[in-house]
């Protein structure tokens, strides 16, 4: 990923291609980082959502329906900041790639990410509370704030920003992208959706979603999709930053790796 020349124009081939080529680089660290980030937290949500939440109450129970909105919620907020734990650890590694380091230094990698930890943890949830007002507000700002901030946790990880900047310089980096952004997050919910279509004809289970499921895909199969594609589609958000970096600041690669503090 690194280089000299300028780019000037945004290229989504090349974010896919250099995206990729980290997973490539680093397939152990990136999917380790996925199993225990994301495997354990899918698993918690859902299990909170069967067991804690209980089903949908009948639609004349007011009460018990906003009830369940906001423990599910509650519980989504929870999860958020787990995931900019894991984009910004896959940012790491997206670094050292750039810097073209042929391995990791895992001890260096651990120390860094706990050093923020609860930086990123809180912007997590304080994004994800951010959205959540939005769409509650109407469905497109909570939208364009989702993919404004969604590069939070990769400048929170690489730029020496305080916790109240960090999604502005989010916002202004993704200003002018953000459909190119939303393709990114679009793909990876269609290949999710399509390897859950799979799972479920493989193991008999309803696509319905108001059907019974089954306990190897609830918390063995869907866990693991998606920590593999989390895993993927961090490394290209990450990508995309550098690309951004470089089109919007006229920054090379070479550059953008050693803002990193």
């Amino acid at each position: 990923m690194a280089g000299t020349t300028t780019v000037r124009r945004f290229d989504m081939g090349r974010v896919f291609r250099n995206g990729f080529a980290v997973f490539n680089r680093f397939p152990v660290t990136l999917l380790a980082i996925g199993a225990l980030l994301t495997f354990p937290t899918v698993i918690a949500t859902d299990w909170a959502n069967l067991h804690l939440i209980g089903p949908r109450p009948p639609a004349d129970d007011i009460p018990a329906s906003l009830r369940r909105i906001g423990m599910l919620g509650l519980v989504g907020l929870l999860a958020a900041g787990i995931g900019w734990l894991r984009v910004a650890a896959v940012a790491l590694c997206v670094v050292a790639a750039e810097a073209g380091e042929a391995r990791l230094d895992y001890g260096a990698l651990v120390s860094k990410l706990l050093a923020r930890l609860p930086t990123l943890y809180l912007l997590g949830v304080v994004s994800a509370l951010g959205i959540a007002l939005g769409l509650v507000l109407l469905i497109i700002p909570g939208l364009i704030i989702a993919l404004a901030w969604s590069l939070g946790p990769i400048v929170a990880m690489r730029e020496d920003k305080s916790l109240s900047l960090v999604l502005s310089r989010s916002a202004a980096l993704t200003s002018g992208y953000r459909i190119q952004i939303f393709g990114i997050y679009l793909l990876f919910f269609l290949a999710g959706a399509a390897l859950e279509a799979l799972a479920r004809a493989a193991l008999g289970v309803p696509l319905l979603a108001n059907q019974p499921s089954d306990p190897a895909l609830d918390y063995i199969v869907q866990p693991a999709i998606s920590a593999v594609l989390g895993a993927i589609e961090a490394a290209i958000l990450a990508a995309a930053y550098t690309e951004l970096r470089m089109v919007k600041e006229g920054a090379t690669s070479d550059q953008v790796a050693r803002t990193f503090s």
